[in-house]
């Protein structure tokens, strides 16, 4: 059975139908070790023990899941392979979920003060690549998927984009780390933000 953090937010006057938007990061890959090796490095052994606790938990979590996006970089698409293993699912590959090799985390926006504005996009080149990208591929994600539960495996960079882009602000740091997932419910007129870098489901893991 799931467990929300906030179950009621579900049967709220008007809150209509619920899409569950879970977001997984792969396991670690050769190219977190090694970057000489590449931005497109297979799973190491670790990575696959860590894809396999996560498929394990997402199928014992209750999830009736409808669809699976994936990106095409070899450890998202055997991460999202593994986990399939428990879900039965066609695996969407896109292209726009794939992680970028260009640092940006300096380039995100910034506010003067905590609660202050922000600039709006564009923002500087070395993110907004990225941003538009990622933006066209929640928007696909989110069009084809109305109602149900539906899993995206990709990259940290991809899967922290996706959080900023759903909450309105870049000027937001996203941890995600290896295998851990995010879950963001659309209840049909406000966002539910459930979980962030969750990541239980791989104690006791190097």
């Amino acid at each position: 059975m799931i467990q929300y953090v906030e179950p009621f937010d579900r049967f709220l006057p008007g809150s209509g139908p619920v899409l569950d938007l879970v977001l997984a990061r792969h396991g670690q890959s050769a190219g977190n070790l090694d970057r000489s090796l590449g931005p497109d490095t297979d799973l190491t052994d670790l990575g696959r023990q860590q894809a396999a606790r996560l498929g394990a938990w997402l199928d014992g979590q209750g999830y009736q899941f409808s669809a699976l996006y994936c990106s095409p970089l070899r450890r998202a698409r055997q991460t999202a392979e593994i986990v399939n293993a428990h879900l039965g699912l066609e695996v969407v590959l896109d292209a726009d979920l794939r992680e970028t090799d260009v640092p940006y985390l300096e380039c995100l926006p910034e506010r003067a003060e905590p609660l202050g504005g922000e600039a709006s996009p564009p923002f500087a080149a070395e993110y907004e690549q990225m941003r538009e990208r990622v933006a066209r591929a929640t928007a696909r994600i989110l069009a084809e998927n109305e109602v149900g539960q539906v899993l995206v495996v990709a990259h940290a960079g991809t899967l922290g984009t996706m959080v900023r882009t759903i909450l309105g602000t870049h000027a937001l740091l996203v941890r995600t780390n290896q295998a851990a997932v995010h879950v963001l419910s659309w209840l049909g007129g406000r966002w539910n933000l459930q979980y962030i870098n969750r990541q239980e489901h791989l104690a006791g893991l190097g």
